[in-house]
């Protein structure tokens, strides 16, 4: 006894020590998501067993599960939490202290009422934040069989077997219904077969990837798969239904577990998704009428800004700004749904909106891409001869004064992102800055942003990287000024068309001159680059004659420019007529989105138009469809701007000491007294685990700003228009349980008392 006192001395700080870093990691703040995983394998109950491992969330360490009642219902649950097959699950209890001396116990004497629960912490148990035995740590075993899948349209059914986790496995394959099931050799099997495989089985395919797995049985149905990108099912693939393969070459596939379905409301069933991206804000834009036909994709052309704001709303975010990816996101597979959809002012969802099918003129390199994530920041550009011109002001949100941004380090890319910040649901066909200090005079207040990275054309100011060691240096003088040449929302009936005055290049009787265009009365004149023209151009300069009214024998060239084309905007690229169309925004295109030079600025010789005579240039020539004026409504006079909740959690990591102190104290006195418990498994200490919950969901959908002439700001005298960004915040529902979750409690305490 003569150690004892020093020997608890040093357990009760050593407990109080690991109390206060214990806290940090044990205690569960609102609105997390329990995480799952399974650990170290050992053989029990007559196969492997893994030990199931769970955490509050991603700030914590890994934990077990432990308790000697854990029943079906409750490893049923367990698997649905894995995302694992839920039927027929193998557990027990598995004794791997020496691999799990360090993790806590977050779970003891779990209590699911039923096999239907959605995860294993929203059932009842009792919660233990520290350090055991872990003698009754819970392993488990998931059914390694997938059920079966046919998607939509496809002939055959799908399935993963010996799964290791959500979306990996063996594939197997069934031709015809009631046939025997059968696997896939992995002969040339590679990424664009495994990409069919997991469309196939419900996945997206795109970061699909092929392993051999081996083990399977019955016969194998494919050999020598050679899929190609437009091969939407495995099925729809080449392939050799004879084979020199053994099942030790069976073909197993990784895939990614995709975005949910979301119905679009008021959409006759028509459901949306993104997928391909880097979470559930960003990436692909797939579309399907119902629930019952393929996934498809929405083509690029005439895609604007207010079109992704519309898809983003769609998908259930109530949004002001949405960011569009031309390039990013190419290469899907099935059908393009839509091309050349048009979101007006009023429509809300992509079904309000108007578009053609894209599946024979608008192939997948032109797929679209949205990031609905939100910038919180405010624009509004001051000073400027008109709405387009102007110092360029933010705010982080409403409640903070206006300020300016540093010049220092802005780009020509990020004068775009600038502009179309300002004038959410355009598009700049130009943009370029300056110094506020030389045009329109500096401003005052905060300088918010500076040094400013811009990774696309596309990004949200605000998402932009802020360098700040460039922001510390900046001062007033260095403030930016913009001037801006907007995009309004595409429609194809309000297109001009006409060729310049100058003779640009002269080559034998042809006499060039550039092709000008632009998409509203309102817009200034712009060019066309020639990307595509060298493949597409015997089409193209046809149409694009077409569409002057001077006949279908067009000539083009390219590869001369003047100083009288560097103020123009470019605002078509990449434009490729499969055939003589009757202008060229009816052809596949990209709008106002451009790499291009005016060097590269298409040149135009009509052949019905007779060569100019004595020096006279050539008339103007126009063609313009009957006149459609743009308009949107008037800005909300007050911008809005939700601000997160401040959710504090010092209460509960103070509960989360005391406790761990008295379960120093109870660890030295056990320990002192016996060895015995220790070979029973028991724990000391006994801390309700605090509950997860979250905030409800929460935003406003907003009108945007009107265009409105030189002449109307001068007479109203009203400052340029800002945006008010609107942030959400996610809603989780947690289930509510049947009274009999308590069944097993009272039966337990004997056990813990003894423990």
């Amino acid at each position: 006894m003569a150690n004892a006192c020093p020997r608890f001395a040093l357990a009760t700080i050593f407990a109080f020590a690991f109390a206060f870093v214990l806290a940090a990691v044990a205690y569960t703040p609102p609105g997390t998501t329990w995480q799952y995983r399974i650990g170290d394998t050992v053989t029990r109950n007559g196969g492997p067993l893994h030990r199931l491992e769970v955490r509050p969330g991603p700030a914590h360490i890994w934990g077990t599960v432990a308790g000697s009642h854990f029943d079906s219902n409750d490893a049923a649950v367990a698997c649905r939490s894995l995302g694992l097959p839920t039927a027929e699950p193998r557990f027990g209890e598995m004794y791997t202290y020496g691999r799990t001396a360090s993790m806590p116990i977050y779970m003891i004497l779990v209590s699911c009422p039923n096999a239907s629960i959605s995860s294993l912490d929203r059932c009842p148990n009792r919660s233990h934040y520290y350090i055991s035995s872990h003698y009754n740590d819970i392993g488990i075993h998931c059914t390694n069989v997938t059920d079966p899948v046919s998607p939509p349209g496809a002939a055959w059914s799908y399935r993963l077997a010996d799964v290791t986790s959500p979306g990996s496995g063996r594939l197997e394959i069934q031709k015809t219904s009631g046939a025997a099931w059968g696997t896939v050799c992995d002969d040339r099997f590679g990424s664009v077969d495994a990409a069919a495989a997991c469309r196939s089985l419900g996945f997206d395919g795109d970061g699909a990837t092929a392993y051999t797995a081996g083990g399977g049985t019955g016969p194998i149905l494919m050999d020598e798969t050679a899929c190609t990108s437009s091969n939407l099912y495995l099925e729809d693939c080449r392939y050799s239904s004879s084979n020199d393969c053994s099942h030790v070459e069976d073909v197993g596939v990784h895939c990614i577990n995709p975005n949910p379905a979301v119905d679009i409301p008021g959409g006759n069933g028509w459901q949306v998704r993104l997928g391909a991206g880097e979470g559930p804000n960003r990436g692909r834009l797939f579309v399907r009428p119902s629930n019952t036909t393929p996934w498809g994709t929405v083509c690029n052309q005439g895609f604007t800004a207010r079109d992704a704001v519309v898809a983003c709303n769609s998908l259930g975010y109530n949004n002001l700004t949405a960011t569009l990816f031309f390039r990013e996101y190419q290469g899907g597979a099935g059908h393009v749904y839509m091309r050349d959809l048009t979101c007006g002012p009023n429509d809300q969802f992509l079904t309000d909106c108007t578009w053609h099918s894209g599946d024979t003129t608008c192939p997948h390199s032109y797929d679209i891409g949205v990031d609905c994530t939100q910038d919180t920041y405010e624009y509004r550009l001051v000073g400027g001869a008109h709405n387009y011109t102007g110092r360029l002001e933010v705010r982080p949100n409403a409640s903070l004064p206006w300020g300016t941004v540093c010049a220092t380090g802005f780009t020509s890319t990020t004068a775009v992102v600038a502009c179309e910040s300002v004038f959410p649901g355009m598009k700049a066909a130009q943009a370029s800055w300056t110094q506020a200090s030389a045009t329109v005079g500096i401003g005052n207040g905060p300088i918010y942003l500076g040094g400013l990275s811009c990774r696309d054309r596309t990004d949200a100011l605000g998402l932009c990287s802020n360098t700040d060691s460039v922001l510390s240096r900046c001062t007033h003088a260095d403030d930016v000024a913009l001037s801006c040449a907007m995009a309004p929302w595409w429609n194809d009936t309000e297109w001009s068309w006409k060729l310049s005055d100058d003779v640009v290049h002269r080559s034998g009787s042809f006499e060039y001159r550039r092709l000008l265009t632009r998409p509203s009365p309102d817009s200034p004149w712009g060019t066309v680059c020639d990307d595509y023209w060298p493949t597409y151009g015997a089409h193209n300069a046809d149409t694009a004659c077409n569409a002057l009214g001077l006949g279908t024998d067009g000539h083009w060239t390219s590869g001369y420019t003047s100083s009288a084309a560097n103020h123009l905007p470019i605002w078509l690229d990449d434009v490729h007529c499969n055939a003589l169309e009757s202008t060229l925004t009816h052809c596949p295109l990209i709008y106002a989105h451009d790499n291009c030079g005016h060097s590269e600025d298409v040149l135009l010789d009509c052949r019905s138009t007779p060569a100019p005579t004595g020096g006279t240039p050539a008339p103007h020539h126009y063609w313009t469809n009957p006149p459609y004026r743009w308009t949107t409504p008037s800005p909300p006079s007050t911008p809005v701007t939700k601000k997160p909740a401040f959710i504090g959690g010092m209460a509960a990591a103070g509960v989360v000491v005391i406790g761990a102190a008295v379960g120093g104290f109870l660890l030295v006195r056990r320990r002192s007294a016996s060895r015995r418990r220790v070979a029973t498994g028991g724990a000391d200490g006994d801390l309700e685990a605090a509950t997860p919950t979250a905030g409800p969901q929460s935003g406003k959908y907003a009108q945007l700003g009107t265009v409105r002439s030189d002449t109307e700001i001068a007479q109203a005298g009203a400052p340029p228009p800002f945006v008010s960004i609107n942030s959400t915040s996610a809603r989780v529902d947690r289930e509510a349980l049947a009274p009999s979750s308590e069944r097993r409690v009272a039966a337990d305490t004997e056990e813990i008392e003894a423990l």
